[in-house]
């Protein structure tokens, strides 16, 4: 079974190298790393959600920047086009208003759910109540060392590719997009059963 090849399906993944177009919709916003920029400086490839994306952008950025990226109405080519945003927008709202967006939800106006509707928002998972409450119970699972934004962003990876929005799911998209590279967790897989192959059997 090739684990490597499973979970950049999973992911959407192609190849190192490869661009991909992720499905997003206008007025979208996402985080992204940008991985490298055209010597004009207005084209770009970002990862998004693990996922390389060539894009152009309406500010120039440099690479290695990571920031929150609002999806623009593509360009005539298809081209995916993206507007650099220094904040999210929920973030930049007043508390009242954050008050009364958390109050639609049914949340109680705490740090936590602040945090939490912050990053679905920042992940591009609509604020229903239904999602609302999901990633409520997805985060009573989260591991004590996993930051909250990269689980809720591997929850919405999970959730907007159809998959089963677990514990475990949602854990081993977190390792696979923010740990060490899928390549990496293989050679060393590779190398632990290489030993436990070679080991002399115990008497």
């Amino acid at each position: 079974m090739n684990i490597g090849s499973l979970i950049r399906g999973l992911l959407g993944e192609t190849k190192p190298g490869d661009a991909k177009q992720l499905d997003m919709k206008t007025g979208q916003v996402v985080r992204g790393v940008v991985l490298s920029v055209s010597e004009d400086g207005q084209e770009a490839v970002v990862q998004i959600q693990g996922v390389k994306v060539r894009a152009v952008l309406e500010t120039p950025m440099q690479a290695g920047q990571a920031t929150l990226l609002q999806v623009q109405p593509p360009m005539d080519n298809g081209m995916m086009v993206l507007k650099p945003l220094a904040d999210s927008p929920y973030i930049a709202l007043p508390a009242q208003s954050m008050a009364e967006v958390l109050n639609s939800l049914g949340l109680p106006d705490t740090h936590e759910t602040r945090t939490m509707v912050q990053a679905m928002q920042a992940s591009g998972v609509p604020l229903t109540k239904e999602n609302a409450e999901l990633f409520t119970r997805i985060m009573q699972l989260k591991p004590a060392s996993v930051p909250a934004e990269q689980w809720i962003q591997s929850a919405a990876i999970a959730l907007q590719r159809g998959l089963p929005v677990t514990g475990e799911s949602v854990r081993g998209l977190q390792q696979a997009v923010f740990g060490a590279p899928v390549h990496e967790l293989l050679a060393v897989l590779d190398e632990q059963l290489q030993n436990m192959q070679g080991a002399p059997a115990q008497n």
